[in-house]
């Protein structure tokens, strides 16, 4: 049985982590409470009968489970057969939240630092005890709002939900010349002075001309947002308007959330 305790207030995280270990190990070894406990069941008995049969309990760490009563019984419950060799018990940081003393000593997945995808990874390679690059996640903790400024001039802020991005490379397309369209980094509201490391790039993405931008030196964190300026120095319109994320040879297409 995989036993995955946390916040209901972070389902927004564990509950793509939670179908993808199903669809992989079946619903009946996944104790997730959205289908382990159904109306009628005594909760405390359910969750009981979950760690009895727990091989691996992943606790994931954030503000909001850290203040769970309920939790906090569970990883607790937890922490005392993984004493007795019973379950294995394994923290993911969700958030820079601090984790409790008693488990400082701890081997952790970081998810707060590489993502989604990378911990679901990890929790895999865990369970299967095997190096396994098979795994998909539909978390997309990468959006941007637009600010329009004119019809051939526009703000992009690029925001992460809950994860830290390293160095990552913003790609806007267009079906535009590729010479009428100028995009560049530029400085956070209210702030004086910028100064950025980047690199530029251009080409094509979804059959479309594209310029993107690798930051070398600002990550993407929830608490720090990068801005972009996208214009077309003919003063014309920008056309068919997309941005994206380039991890590897891979761009994934941002959603707008204005």
């Amino acid at each position: 049985m995989i036993f995955l305790s946390h916040n209901y207030k972070d389902k927004d995280v564990v509950g793509p982590i939670a179908v993808s270990l199903a669809n992989r190990y079946g619903k009946e070894n996944v104790f997730y409470d959205s289908w382990s406990i159904k109306p009628g069941d005594g909760i405390i008995n359910e969750m009981n009968n979950g760690l009895e049969k727990c091989k691996y309990f992943f606790f994931f760490i954030s503000e909001n489970s850290l203040k769970s009563g309920m939790v906090s019984l569970e990883w607790q419950v937890a922490l005392n057969k993984s004493t007795k060799g019973e379950t294995k018990f394994i923290p993911i940081k969700v958030d820079n939240s601090k984790q409790p003393t008693i488990l400082i000593d701890k081997i952790y997945i970081d998810m707060y630092n590489i993502g989604m995808q990378q911990s679901l990874q990890q929790i895999i390679d865990i369970i299967d005890n095997t190096d396994s690059d098979i795994y998909n996640s539909t978390y997309s903790n990468v959006y941007y709002e637009l600010k329009i400024i004119s019809k051939s001039e526009v703000d992009i802020i690029v925001k992460a939900r809950r994860f830290i991005e390293h160095t990552p490379t913003i790609d806007v397309s267009f079906s535009n010349e590729l010479s009428e369209i100028d995009f560049k980094m530029i400085a956070p509201p209210n702030q004086n002075s910028f100064a950025s490391m980047t690199v530029s790039l251009s080409g094509k993405v979804n059959n479309f001309n594209c310029r993107g931008i690798k930051s070398m030196s600002q990550d993407l964190t929830p608490e720090q947002p990068l801005y972009f300026k996208v214009k077309n120095i003919n003063q014309l319109e920008i056309n068919h308007l997309q941005v994206w994320i380039v991890n590897g040879e891979k761009a994934t297409l941002l959603k707008v959330n204005n």
